[in-house]
C-alpha cells in the first residue's frame, strides 16, 4: 500500500493506541478469570494484528511495528496496572493491612 509518510506515521500511532485499548478491554473483561483462554485470545489477536500490518507496511516494517505494538502493550500495562496495584499494596502494608492475594 502506498502511503505518504504522514499517513504511515498516523496509522502507526493510531494502531498502537487501538491495540492497547483492545488489550486493556480484554484484560478488564470476565476473561481475566480464565488466564489460559485470555492468553490464547491475546496471542491470536497479536497474530491478526501482525497479519494486518503486513497489508499496510512492508514485511520488515510490519514486524518492526508489531514489536513496537507489543512494547507499547507491555509499557502501558506496567504504567496503568502493575505500578498502581503495587502502590495500593504498599499503602495497605504501611497501614498494617494485608493486601489481597492474587
Amino acid at each position: 500500500m502506498d502511503l505518504a509518510p504522514w499517513q504511515a506515521v498516523a496509522f502507526g500511532i493510531g494502531s498502537m493506541i487501538v491495540v492497547w485499548l483492545v488489550y486493556d478491554a480484554l484484560c478488564r473483561s470476565p476473561l481475566i478469570e480464565n488466564t489460559y483462554l485470555l492468553l490464547i485470545i491475546v496471542f491470536i489477536f497479536l497474530a491478526v494484528v501482525g497479519w494486518a500490518l503486513t497489508l499496510v507496511y512492508s514485511g520488515r516494517g510490519a514486524f518492526i511495528h508489531l514489536g513496537a505494538v507489543t512494547a507499547t502493550i507491555m509499557t502501558a500495562n506496567v504504567a496503568h496496572s502493575i505500578i498502581p496495584n503495587q502502590r495500593r499494596a504498599v499503602a495497605m502494608l504501611i497501614k498494617g493491612e494485608t493486601p489481597p492475594a492474587i
